[in-house]
């Protein structure tokens, strides 16, 4: 019974929101080992969508995988395609704090994500697992 009731209800949330197998997105960027302070980060993707799209990529202060504040960010709406190229530029403050001065999980992590329009539902992300490692300025 608990599994025709959630077969049900996933069936329904496919239906009302739809769901595409094959959009996607992907951080193409080798992401530096050391990125300095008052720089601007390149972040390349690479995404395929049957529909028009917003995509945005953003930098997080977070407690091992709990968010706890927002670094920087931008994004931007695309057009549906296949295996297209991008790239967004994300801006790292000077009075943002180093890794090393981060405290017990601290760290700060970048992630990538797809939003339908004109909504801005979640339909699908990159969330690289190594921390962004953040020195003073040279």
């Amino acid at each position: 019974m608990k599994n025709q009731l959630l077969f049900s209800i996933l069936f329904f949330v496919i239906s009302l929101f739809g769901f595409s197998q094959e959009s996607y997105i992907k951080i193409t960027s080798i992401i530096p080992e050391n990125i300095e302070l008052g720089t601007t980060l390149k972040v390349n993707y690479k995404y395929s969508s049957d529909k028009d799209t917003n995509i945005y990529c953003a930098i997080n202060l977070l407690n091992d995988w709990t968010w706890v504040s927002f670094l920087g960010g931008e994004g931007k709406n695309v057009v549906a395609g296949t295996e297209v190229e991008g790239s967004l530029d994300i801006f790292i403050s000077k009075g943002t704090t180093l890794s090393a001065d981060l405290k017990d999980m601290l760290n700060y992590k970048i992630k990538i994500e797809m939003k339908s329009l004109p909504s801005y539902t979640w339909i699908t992300g990159d969330y690289p697992s190594t921390p962004l490692n953040f020195i003073a300025s040279k």
